[in-house]
């Protein structure tokens, strides 16, 4: 396995940024800072435990805010979600492939890390739970990135996909949510592990995910294989884990959630990405790794 590319996000410097960039083929892109904050990120999920084996471990920051919005005179082509329709986005080294009511499964070649995407959405005051992926609004299409919008009353919720299209050694899709609501809430993240390779080769019948705190409130999950040389890593900065059955209740099937409290006062100008970072060796494949 090619060695990843990683940096200090607060000590890279201007160069670092434009080579990184060239990588991912969006040095003039409108997602260029996206694009090298979550790879900066994605060094808290790394693979390379020598960089990171004496730092503490510390919780994943969310992005800052920055504009979604087409630049003028840019290609794009927007539409209304129609959500029994499909929509890709595919790089290089990963895939995101879905229905256009934001549901999806993402690809890290050769695997497939988890499908069935779906998001619900609970407001302080409001005791009945959204189903965010029913408001699924409208889509929009540009040669970087595709966005689908949920639009609620009290919410709205932007799905941000980017798969690099130039050669990468760090991420294989990306995937961002830019949140604006007028009152408090909780969004849960409900996903289904699957770490299986692209057929025909053979794959174990399911994950076995794995909670690491790295704060009071957040971590990331580990999808670990009956084999030890592969595992991979899902986080989504601030969120806490949701459903974690016990053994005896394998029999059931609950999907893996990140469960994400958002304060509009506090949390407006601050977008969310959820990261994946995948180990091909048994050294690269374990908690100690994934957590250094």
């Amino acid at each position: 396995m090619e060695p990843m590319v990683m940096w200090n996000p607060l000590q890279h410097t201007h160069r670092s940024q434009s080579a990184v960039l060239g990588l991912f083929g969006l040095a003039a892109s409108p997602m260029r800072r996206a694009a090298l904050w979550v790879l900066s990120l994605l060094a808290f999920l790394c693979i390379i435990p020598p960089l990171f084996s004496q730092a503490p471990l510390q919780p994943l920051p969310p992005q800052p805010l920055f504009s979604t919005s087409s630049p003028q005179g840019s290609l794009s082509i927007q539409r209304e979600a129609v959500p029994s329709r499909p929509f890709s986005v595919v790089g290089l080294r990963g895939a995101v492939l879905g229905q256009q009511d934001g549901s999806f499964e993402l690809w890290s070649f050769p695997w497939k890390i988890f499908s069935d995407l779906h998001i619900s959405a609970l407001m302080d005051n409001y005791p009945v739970p959204i189903e965010v992926n029913l408001h699924a609004a409208g889509i929009e299409v540009r040669p970087d990135s595709t966005i689908i919008t949920f639009s609620h009353a009290n919410f709205t919720v932007r799905e941000i996909i980017i798969a690099p299209k130039a050669e990468a050694q760090s991420a294989g899709a990306l995937i961002l949510f830019q949140i604006e609501a007028v009152r408090p809430l909780t969004l849960t993240f409900n996903l289904k592990p699957n770490m299986k390779l692209m057929w025909p080769v053979a794959s174990d019948d399911r994950a076995d995910p794995e909670w690491i705190a790295t704060g009071a409130s957040s971590g990331f999950y580990i999808l670990h294989l009956n084999s030890p040389d592969h595992a991979a890593a899902i986080a989504i900065p601030t969120a806490g884990p949701g459903i974690m059955e016990p053994y005896q209740e394998r029999a059931a099937s609950y999907p893996l959630q990140f469960i994400l409290r958002f304060d509009p006062a506090r949390d407006a100008q601050l977008l969310y990405p959820l990261l994946v970072a995948v180990g091909d060796t048994r050294a690269t494949s374990t908690k100690e790794s994934f957590a250094a």
